[in-house]
């Protein structure tokens, strides 16, 4: 790509033609809409979509993933069709950038905190690291043997990134180094994965129905199993705090983990008299571990939430947070999109309009609006 140079006092910075670089729509303070009634649609507006209801086509087969950047500027979807589009949230929600180069389904994206790059995992076997603004891959991952089902990337400062495959392992990777910096052994399918910020924790899930809680510093075993699913698990996301974990699974089920760092008296208790008992000692290792990861599950489990629905085609529906952490948001093989408030666990929205399953829903960072993506091949935009 040609790129011209412009002095910027003690500085030089490239800048890439006009036509090439990526042009962002964005709402004036004029354009306002929030709070104004909308005679056309009859209600009044709780966002500055062009509609309270948009429909963005563009996709040819099932889309599996969608999500917002952190800036709340762009959307990006990717699916079966092997490509992922790009979108302006505002105005007539263009697609303004196709993004090229994966050879299978596209299963998860996942942006940087910065809106600057976007990550995708893909049945390739392949991840892919791209530059939003230029509309190019900066890194292709080649690291695992099978479908990369789950990436994750870290919100704020170094930027890491780890992936989850059905080669059994997930990978902790920075993205100026060419080699991962850690390969954990989950033994089974891995099927989604979530990092923390300062990657000393890697979440993972898979076919083994646990949450596994990984030490960024050590692979030999995860520090926490935390049980509680009966099914695959679908999907991990960590709130904007890093306290919660939110699960979802193919049992119909989400669940929020605490995952802090502080341990309650009682689970301390309970640890104690349990290593005083005298069965303690004629368990098998195994054993041990299964009774101590029971404690721990039992106390870090803060809400179940059910009614999400799944079918024989067994499909890694996601669930993911919305509106600062108070509400969680998932698709449904029943072709509806679910909101739940996360404190109750109560569902708050039951959405109809896709023809097929809804594989993700995610939530806006700024605006009461979310986008869902189905196998019907559509995206939608709705305001709340």
């Amino acid at each position: 790509m040609a790129k011209r140079s412009y002095p910027m006092g003690d500085m030089t910075m490239d800048i890439a033609p006009p036509t090439k670089r990526l042009k962002v729509t964005t709402i004036s303070e004029s354009d306002n809409k929030i709070g104004k009634f909308d005679e056309k649609a009859d209600v009044t507006r709780t966002s500055n979509l062009k509609s309270p209801t948009m429909l963005l086509e563009g996709h040819h087969a099932a889309l599996y993933t969608c999500r917002f950047s952190p800036d709340g500027v762009h959307v990006a979807s990717a699916g079966a069709d092997r490509r992922i589009l790009l979108w302006h949230v505002y105005g007539e929600c263009e697609n303004h950038t196709e993004l090229i180069g994966h050879k299978n389904n596209v299963l998860q994206l996942a942006w940087s905190g910065g809106s600057d790059l976007l990550f995708s995992a893909s049945a390739d076997s392949t991840a892919a690291v791209w530059n939003v603004e230029y509309g190019t891959r900066l890194k292709q991952v080649k690291e695992h043997s099978s479908f990369v089902n789950a990436i994750s990337a870290t919100q704020r400062g170094t930027q890491f990134f780890a992936t989850a495959s059905d080669d059994g392992s997930c990978k902790l990777f920075d993205l100026r180094m060419r080699a991962p910096l850690r390969r954990y052994d989950a033994t089974y399918q891995a099927t989604a994965v979530a990092v923390s910020n300062n990657a000393l924790k890697v979440y993972t899930g898979g076919i083994d129905n646990e949450v596994k809680v990984w030490d960024g510093r050590q692979t030999a075993k995860p520090l926490l199993r935390l049980t509680f699913h009966s099914d695959t698990l679908t999907s991990l996301s960590l709130s904007s705090d890093q306290r919660y974990l939110l699960s979802s699974a193919m049992d119909g089920r989400a669940a929020i983990w605490d995952v802090g760092s502080f341990v309650s008296t009682t689970q301390l208790q309970q640890m104690a008299a349990l290593q005083q008992s005298a069965q303690f000692e004629s368990m098998s290792v195994d054993e041990k571990e299964q009774r101590i990861n029971g404690i721990h599950s039992e106390h870090r489990l803060v809400r179940v939430i059910e009614g999400i629905q799944h079918n024989l085609s067994r499909l890694l529906i996601k669930a993911n947070w919305g509106d600062q952490d108070r509400k969680v948001v998932s698709g449904s093989s029943d072709k509806m999109v679910y909101i739940f408030d996360a404190k109750t666990g109560k569902m708050e929205y039951k959405l109809p309009g896709h023809s097929g399953s809804v594989n993700e829903v995610d939530f806006h960072p700024k605006e009461s609006i979310i986008v869902s993506c189905s196998s019907d091949k559509k995206l939608f935009l709705g305001e709340l």
